[in-house]
């Protein structure tokens, strides 16, 4: 699914045959429906766009058949909407600055090319759809690290010793630290919890990136026996995540 995001290849043997290469070009939108949050890989989580769609109140539903037929109804206008939308960027698109960079940089240029096309008719300010971009992301990261119990413990931690405070010490004692007050069965289970320090170590670098999106410091030592973690967050973020 990353590399259908961001358009790539994906290689391997042609069926049937010993020696051919089958090599298939992928690029193509995937929307994934779900009632709990289905990304927990950092990586794809930031190649997407998180949508919660609102509940339909009982006095607003309607059969599938009439939400069919006001879809046909609407469908001319909307797509001609659309591909007039898409011709007004395209002539802004190498031209716009982008304020608000986000991993997926192209559609980050996008929105930017269409702040331009629609400030004049719309609420919109230059930079405001740039930035939602990020900010969905970044909640994105929120919600992958809340159906994770061992990055949102680390999250909970780092809040505690905000910087300049940060906290240090080896992975045993972050371990120990971490594990205060976590029920038997989440620590007994390797699956979601270190069994011991080292497993601590390994975890660490998966669930950094979704860490740092949340303004949380996480420094690695080099390995060995005496390796070093370094871990709080920026004042600013933590009075961020306690508004949110």
């Amino acid at each position: 699914m990353c590399i259908a995001a961001t358009g790539g290849t994906i290689n391997g043997r042609a069926l049937y045959t010993n020696s051919q290469e089958h090599v298939l070009q992928l690029h193509a939108p995937v929307v994934m429906t779900s009632l709990h949050h289905p990304v927990k890989e950092p990586d794809l989580a930031s190649r997407g766009l998180t949508i919660h769609l609102s509940k339909i109140v009982e006095k607003e539903r309607k059969e599938e058949k009439v939400l069919a037929d006001e879809l046909d109804r609407l469908t001319p206008s909307i797509y001609r909407g659309l591909l007039e939308l898409v011709a007004k960027i395209l002539q802004k698109l190498d031209t716009v600055e982008v304020i608000h960079p986000a991993r997926m940089i192209g559609f980050s240029k996008w929105l930017a090319a269409m702040e331009f096309c629609i400030v004049d008719e719309t609420e919109v300010e230059v930079g405001d759809l740039q930035k939602a971009y990020c900010d969905n992301i970044r909640a994105s990261f929120l919600e992958s690290l809340q159906e994770d119990v061992f990055a949102f413990a680390l999250l909970e931690f780092a809040k505690q010793h905000p910087a300049p405070n940060l906290w240090k010490g080896t992975p045993a004692q972050l371990l120990a630290e971490i594990s205060v007050g976590q029920p038997v069965k989440v620590t007994g289970n390797p699956k979601v919890w270190p069994a011991n320090p080292i497993s601590l170590g390994k975890r660490l670098p998966v669930v950094e990136k979704s860490l740092d999106a949340q303004g949380v410091v996480l420094v690695l030592g080099e390995r060995g026996t005496n390796r070093w973690i370094t871990i709080g967050m920026k004042p600013e973020q933590f009075e961020a995540i306690e508004e949110t």
